[in-house]
């Protein structure tokens, strides 16, 4: 026994061209085709089980990785925590008078990726059931354990003041869903008259839902949601149709201010539960809470089911919380926390090296928004053979992954029973500054053993734009290939 866990925890081997005499690039014919119109490529599958390469396609080139990026991530928090990590959001205050809390109510992030409206009812239900119904002082939101994170990416910054989507949303430790406002649509049971919109789980008076969504007989359904900022209020734009068959819909839209939000839904869900606040919300980025009395708390689910959701859903708010989460881990980390350090953490603790400074790795982020981030197949798929060799840690990572049978993405749908069954993957895209697709992760050969692939497609200068069709038909005509092969 203690022969065979010497060999389960083996350092990974180095996936190199000289590992094997014959290199089958030819195989890669859908990669290298694309790569001959002018196309960015790089490629790499390699058997985890016999340790040696299958095939290559500049497998060292480091190229856009975008999402890819987000495997970086699930790998380094469950090498970092473990599977069963948790997050505790904590409500803080002096203690509380007969019912009355004398001072602020203090909400101090802990940096929980998934925390939600119905986690600041559980926090707040426990406020009164101690029986609190006043609170004479402010409504403060801590975001102290990351500070004000700058916005990094043009996406992020440029949604400061006004989004059509829900990716770009602001990072804090005391985010809640997301940093999305939802809006529910649905048709009127009257033609002509306004479809139903409402927000998904609580009406709030600070924001507002402009413009309407017509009710038509028959005909295909449209709709359009933005959400605007201006003088620090978000107020979200609507306008569209939808038939009166129509199922209805859920549109999230990325906020202007993560902490603020997290304020806004508390104190309403407060004020619902009788509690009176006689202050006004305010933020907080800097430490100083922690003396208070922890008057309620919520702790997450584990890490494990995080990774699944970020994982499917690709979420870049999860991505990027949970790398921030990582340097609360290192004293000598600088605060307020950047994207950017956390991205060197990743590398750090993958093990990943760059020693090529014309062609060096770059991880600005956790969750590959920034465009700036640079990868290599070879650097992906080393991430991915570590973990294989983590008995401890592989279940919860492959289980993060994608089985294209069950995944939610129409990118998987296919009638190949191999490419639906037989692969567990992650993808990764960007429309600018190039296109960028990529895809990478696991798959069984036919011979039971395991194999690990990545493959990356790029625009180039002169070429910015590979179009779509092309792209991901390249992509799956290469795993295919690979499974009829293995």
């Amino acid at each position: 026994m203690v022969w065979l866990l010497s060999l389960l925890f083996l350092s990974p081997f180095t996936v190199s061209a000289s590992d094997t005499s014959d290199p089958l690039t030819t195989r890669l014919t859908a990669l290298q085709k694309l790569a001959d119109t002018g196309a960015n490529v790089s490629g790499l599958v390699i058997d985890l089980t016999e340790e040696k390469v299958l095939a290559e396609l500049n497998p060292d080139r480091r190229l856009g990785s975008a999402s890819l990026t987000k495997i970086l991530t699930s790998a380094a928090t469950l090498k970092a925590w473990g599977p069963n990590r948790t997050f505790v959001t904590r409500v803080l205050g002096p203690t509380p008078k007969k019912g009355v809390v004398h001072g602020d109510l203090v909400l101090l992030g802990g940096g929980d990726p998934t925390l939600n409206t119905s986690g600041i009812w559980q926090l707040a239900v426990q406020l009164s059931e101690r029986g609190i119904h006043h609170i004479k002082g402010n409504l403060v939101i801590d975001e102290s354990l990351f500070g004000n994170v700058a916005c990094a990416s043009d996406d992020r910054c440029n949604a400061l003041k006004a989004s059509g989507y829900s990716y770009d949303a602001p990072l804090s430790s005391a985010g809640i869903n997301f940093a999305t406002w939802c809006v529910a649509i649905s048709p009127s049971s009257r033609t002509g008259s306004p479809a139903r919109t409402r927000m998904c789980q609580l009406a709030l008076p600070d924001i507002d839902i402009v413009g309407k969504v017509d009710t038509i007989t028959q005909g295909s359904s449209h709709v359009n949601v933005s959400r605007v900022t201006k003088t620090g209020k978000d107020r979200l734009h609507i306008s569209g149709r939808v038939s009166k068959g129509f199922h209805g819909l859920q549109v999230y839209r990325s906020v202007s201010n993560a902490p603020l939000q997290t304020g806004q839904v508390f104190r309403e869900v407060l004020k619902r539960l009788g509690i009176k606040i006689s202050g006004d919300i305010t933020i907080k980025s800097h430490e100083g809470s922690h003396r208070l009395r922890t008057l309620a708390l919520l702790e997450s689910i584990p890490l494990s089911e995080q990774l699944i959701k970020m994982m499917t859903y690709s979420n870049n708010y999860m991505a990027d919380v949970l790398a921030l989460n990582l340097l609360t881990d290192h004293q000598d980390s600088p605060h307020p926390f950047t994207l950017q350090a956390a991205g060197q953490q990743l590398v750090s603790i993958n093990g990943l090296v760059s020693d090529d400074k014309n062609n060096p790795i770059v991880v600005n982020s956790g969750s590959g928004l920034t465009p700036e981030n640079a990868l290599s197949t070879r650097d992906v798929v080393s991430v991915l053979q570590s973990m294989y060799l983590r008995t401890d840690l592989f279940p919860a990572f492959l289980g993060s992954f994608t089985v294209p049978e069950f995944s939610p993405s129409n990118f998987y749908k296919s009638k190949d029973a191999n490419w639906r069954t037989r692969i567990a993957t992650k993808t990764g895209s960007l429309s600018e500054p190039v296109t960028v697709l990529g895809l990478a992760g696991y798959f069984r050969k036919q011979d039971g053993n395991w194999g690990a692939f990545a493959v990356i497609i790029n625009g180039t200068e002169k070429q910015p734009h590979v179009s779509y069709a092309n792209r991901t038909q390249a992509v799956k005509d290469t795993v295919s290939q690979i499974l009829n092969q293995y």
